[in-house]
Parts: structure tokens; C-alpha cells; sequence
């Protein structure tokens, strides 16, 4: 009675064969789909497109698949080449510019990867993916005008000669039309086109010999040449007093990134250790900056971000810092660092040299030399130079000419250390005792008891550079002549 009463009763049982039949359905037009949109993929048509264009020039076709760098001691698995295809291991073709070759680099980006210089999702095979314009990726890819940033990744660290030597030494570089037989970041004739000179892009990396202007003379000597009249005064090949000096200087800071170093020189002048550790030495009066290129976007507000007009809104590192640069107070509320007078080009260096703090984390093992004598060290990542020190450490808060400044947002007024009457009372002890031991009741740092502060001969020869600003006094023949 009971065991046909249980038969009778309906279990749900053709219910879940239904329910059961209609997963097995959506899981087979799953399967069906999922090599339909593979074969369809972005990637997929990039490298047909490829492949039609190598077919054209006669070059050997790319496998349709995903193309990978891996990078073990990096950390990296980059499938940026699976697009970009001229990039990684196949030949560069004409006619699409993402087939074009990498720009030519002291290291190989086949073997480097592309996500350590560029940013960006390495393992995404989809444009927006891969260029990191997603939300809750921290670190997209670096606009274009801030590329050489990533230089910096890898290079910041290297000590560059005095700005003003550097200059110079550019200016002369172009009067002497060295580019006649040199190309220089881009500049002048290649090998190719007939240059009898080498590329000097990046001298600065590989080490200038002490000696070059020597060798260049007696190399010439020996070919019989006639050497251009500008460069050649006189007849014997000499160059005037400190020309040589300034065209080293210049080129010992070619490191193939004339951006970022442009950049960093700026940096350099406007006095942003003043208040900033960067690489251990600096002030502490702001935060240390020393990783503010890999800053996590996502621990940001960007809620006072101004988008330009008929733009997207852009949540990046890059537009977040632009801004912080232009008006601290409007973008972080309660900021003590004041606004610079900066122009437009500056702000944007400026951009560019906090971007390039961002340390790739390399294994020491792939350390620069200069990254290792900055960390293990404890040199410098600037030159040593009385007027470079004042710039470094000095400019922020009392002029790039000592002129004093005046920051009414923050109430602060800074004395006009550079000028006459400042340096005609001021003894050299006196400037020497301020500098270490600062002033109390007053935002001047104790620098020479500080870490990361000024060193002993560093104190001198910023006193000595302090010292150069004073006028001279007239000569008797000029107060004779009345011209006091």
C-alpha cells in the first residue's frame, strides 16, 4: 500500500531533468562559443592584418597565436608584441605603423618586455586591456609627452653635470656643427647617411673617455682632413678655454633621453629637496617622493581633477600630478606646498621628473651603476657645484637668484639671502652656521645635522656660491669717474 502510493507521487523529478537538460544546452553554446570569439579576437585580425601586408613585402608571415615576453627576474609576461607585432621576434613591416620596428634603444625591449618602460596590463591581449585604461589598474600606460619617464625607472639616479655646464655645452655642440659627422638624439646624419662620426645618444651611459677631444684631433690629423674653421681655431684643432670642459658636461649627460633629463635639471633649480626627500636626501617638510611615479591611482581623489573641455574624464597618475603642480591647495586641501611660478613647459617637466621616480623594482642584480652608487653608496644624484646645491636645496624657499619669496597662502615670507644687503652683513661664518644649524622660530632646516641633509664640503661651497652673489664693490677709478 505505501510502496505504490510513493510511486504514484510526483517527485519533481522531470523538473530537474528539464532544468538539468537547459544547463547542458547553455554550457554546449558556451563551448561553441568561447573558440568563435577567439577566432574573431582583436588580435587575431591585427595579425591577418599583419600577415596580408608581409605577404606584399616578401617577409615570412607571423604564427596567428599570442605572442609572450617573459621576464622571470622582472616578474614581467608581457603579450604587448602579440599586437605590435614588429616589436618581438618577427619583422617589422611597412604600412601600419603597430608593425613598426621599436625605436632603436641601448637594450633590446624583445628581450626586456614592455610593461617595465611603458606601464600598461602586460598579460592583456585587448587594446583598452592592455594600455591599462581600466578601471582598478594603477598603473596604465604612460602618455606619450611623459614617456621618457620611464627612463628614469632605471637611469634617475645618475648624477648629471651642472645645468648651466650642460647648456653651454649644448649651444656649443650646435655652433660647432658636430652633428655635420655625430647624430645626437636624433639630431645630425646617421652612419648610414654617409656620417663619419658615431652615434652619441647615449655616450652618457657608456662612459666618456677623459681624452676624447685628444683622440678626435690626432684621428683627424692622421686622415689628412681638413678640419671645419670653427672648431679648429688657429690652425692646431685647440678649443677655447672651457669649451671642452662644457661639450663633456653635455654629453656625459646624453643617456638617450633628453626629456627626462631636461626634466631632471629643472628639478635641480627649483629647490624641491628643499622640502622633499628624493633618493634619502632632502628636507622633511613634505612627503618623500622618492616612489611618487608609482603612486596608486586608486589612492587618489580626483574628485577636484578638472578634465579639459570635450575630453574623457582621465583618472591617470599623470593628470592627477599636473594638477597637483598647478594648485596644491584647490587639489589637496590644507597643502602647505605653495604654488610655483612655473610656465606651462615646466610644469610639464616637472610632471615628467615625478613620473620617472618610479622604481621598476629590478633585482639588484640588474641595478645601474649609478643606482648602486646612489643606494649602496650613498653618493649623490647631483652634481656637487656651489650654484646646483643652492638650486637643490635652497631655491624653493628663497628664489632661484636668492631674491626671497613670499607665499601668502602660507603666510611665509623668506628672506632675500642673495642680496646685497643680506651678504653685505652676513659674514661667511655666519652664512656657514645658519646653513648648519638653522634658524630658530623660522622654517630654516638644521641641514648639517640632518640625514639626508647638506655635507661639510657641501656647506662650503654653497657659502663660497652665496658669497659670488654679493656685488663687487666699485673700483676707485669708477667712483673717480662717477659712475657710483
Amino acid at each position: 500500500m505505501r510502496s505504490s502510493s510513493i510511486q504514484g507521487r510526483d517527485l519533481g523529478t522531470h523538473g530537474l531533468l528539464r532544468v538539468l537538460a537547459a544547463l547542458a544546452l547553455l554550457f554546449l553554446v558556451a563551448l561553441a562559443i568561447a573558440p568563435a570569439r577567439t577566432r574573431f579576437s582583436e588580435w587575431r585580425r591585427t595579425q591577418a592584418r599583419y600577415n596580408a601586408l608581409a605577404a606584399k613585402q616578401g617577409i615570412a608571415p607571423t604564427e596567428i597565436r599570442p605572442h609572450q615576453i617573459w621576464k622571470a627576474e622582472l616578474g614581467a609576461t608581457d603579450r604587448c608584441a602579440t599586437c605590435h607585432v614588429g616589436m618581438g621576434k618577427s619583422v617589422a613591416v611597412a604600412g601600419d605603423r603597430l608593425f613598426a620596428a621599436h625605436p632603436k634603444l641601448p637594450h633590446d625591449p624583445a628581450d626586456l618586455g614592455c610593461t617595465v618602460c611603458h606601464g600598461g596590463q602586460g598579460r592583456a591581449t585587448r587594446a583598452a586591456d592592455a594600455h591599462g585604461e581600466v578601471r582598478f589598474w594603477d598603473h596604465p600606460m604612460l602618455p606619450r609627452k611623459y614617456l621618457q619617464a620611464s627612463c628614469g625607472g632605471c637611469h634617475g639616479a645618475l648624477a648629471l653635470p651642472p645645468a648651466e655646464l650642460v647648456r653651454r655645452g649644448q649651444a656649443l655642440f650646435a655652433r660647432h656643427d658636430c652633428a655635420r659627422c655625430h647624430q645626437l638624439d636624433g639630431v645630425g646624419r646617421s652612419a648610414d647617411e654617409g656620417a663619419a662620426g658615431g652615434d652619441l645618444s647615449t655616450v652618457g651611459l657608456k662612459g666618456l673617455a677623459p681624452d676624447w677631444n685628444a683622440r678626435h684631433l690626432a684621428r683627424k690629423r692622421a686622415s689628412g682632413s681638413t678640419p671645419q674653421a670653427a672648431l679648429w681655431r688657429g690652425g692646431n684643432g685647440a678649443l677655447e678655454a672651457g669649451e671642452e670642459q662644457a661639450i663633456s658636461a653635455y654629453l656625459a649627460s646624453r643617456i638617450g633621453a633628453p626629456r627626462f633629463v631636461e626634466a631632471k635639471l629643472l628639478v635641480h633649480e627649483l629647490g624641491c629637496r628643499g622640502c622633499h626627500k628624493i633618493f634619502g636626501s632632502g628636507g622633511e617638510e613634505g612627503p618623500d617622493l622618492s616612489a611618487e611615479g608609482r603612486k596608486p591611482v586608486g589612492s587618489l581623489d580626483f574628485s577636484r581633477v578638472h578634465s579639459p573641455p570635450a575630453a574623457r574624464p582621465t583618472r591617470t597618475l599623470a593628470s592627477w600630478l599636473e594638477q597637483q603642480i598647478a594648485d596644491p591647495a584647490r587639489l589637496t586641501p590644507g597643502s602647505a606646498m605653495p604654488t610655483l611660478p612655473l610656465s606651462p613647459t615646466e610644469r610639464e617637466r616637472v610632471t615628467l621628473y615625478l613620473l620617472s621616480l618610479r622604481d621598476p623594482r629590478l633585482p639588484s642584480s640588474l641595478w645601474t651603476r649609478e643606482r648602486v652608487r646612489v643606494e649602496k653608496l650613498k653618493e649623490r644624484d647631483f652634481a656637487s657645484d656651489g650654484r646646483t646645491l643652492f638650486g637643490t636645496f635652497c631655491a624653493g624657499c628663497h628664489g632661484r637668484a636668492g631674491e626671497g619669496n613670499h607665499f601668502p597662502a602660507q603666510k611665509v615670507v623668506f628672506p632675500a639671502i642673495g642680496s646685497a644687503e643680506h651678504l653685505g652683513l652676513a659674514s661667511d661664518e655666519q652664512l656657514r652656521r645658519a646653513i648648519l644649524e638653522g634658524r630658530p622660530g623660522s622654517k630654516m632646516l638644521p641641514w648639517g645635522t640632518r640625514e639626508g641633509g647638506l655635507r661639510g664640503e657641501e656647506v662650503t661651497r654653497l657659502v663660497s656660491y652665496l658669497r659670488s652673489l654679493e656685488p663687487a664693490a666699485p673700483t676707485l677709478e669708477r667712483v673717480a669717474a662717477g659712475g657710483v
